[in-house]
């Protein structure tokens, strides 16, 4: 969430991860009881709470958990990662949108033009919205968010660079200080 520079991830009370940059993340491994464990974002160094969610950690499960800036505070996205491995010489791709100054926004998948758009392979995806996992060939491959229902660009972001079997989630962010430009982080979520 761009009002936070950096931010502490709390697990179960304990300081798991602490000071992580305003754009940037990491991975914990958790222990899955049954009980839920509780998950607690604190601005660093304040002490107070500014988002929070109970999960119950399904074993060997894998999860990304976003902070996001809403108007009025900020928010606790949990998302499990559910993708399964790509078909032979593909990728596969997802878009969580946490960019509070995008909007909604229409995905669309293209080649080597990025500003010829056809298609959108997903539409209407909102603040705090997921668009599911896409599977595409390899080659040169750009994800591209406009404004929904409309072709004016937001963020274009190559993933070309990914190759045959590997997964990413791209998390759509706002700029540091809030607003445009928006940035395009990749998670990777296989290989």
């Amino acid at each position: 969430a761009n009002n936070y520079a950096t931010a502490d991830l709390f697990v179960d009370g304990v300081d798991a991860l602490p000071g992580v940059p305003y754009g940037q993340g990491t991975s914990i491994s958790v222990s899955a009881p049954t009980t839920p464990r509780s998950f607690a974002v604190r601005s660093a160094p304040d002490t107070t709470t500014i988002a929070s969610s109970q999960l119950v950690v399904a074993n060997q499960g894998t999860y990304a958990l976003i902070l996001t800036q809403r108007a009025s505070g900020a928010g606790l996205l949990v998302l499990p990662d559910t993708v399964s491995s790509p078909p032979v010489n593909s990728i596969g791709l997802r878009v969580i949108n946490a960019a509070p100054a995008a909007g909604v926004v229409d995905v669309y998948i293209t080649g080597a033009d990025s500003t010829t758009l056809t298609t959108p392979v997903a539409t209407n995806i909102p603040f705090e919205g997921v668009m599911n996992y896409k599977y595409v060939g390899v080659g040169t491959v750009h994800v591209v968010l406009t404004t929904a229902g409309t072709k004016t660009i937001l963020l274009d972001v190559n993933a070309s660079q990914l190759t045959a079997g590997q997964v990413r989630s791209v998390l759509v962010i706002d700029a540091a200080g809030g607003e445009f430009p928006l940035d395009g982080l990749g998670i990777p979520d296989v290989g």
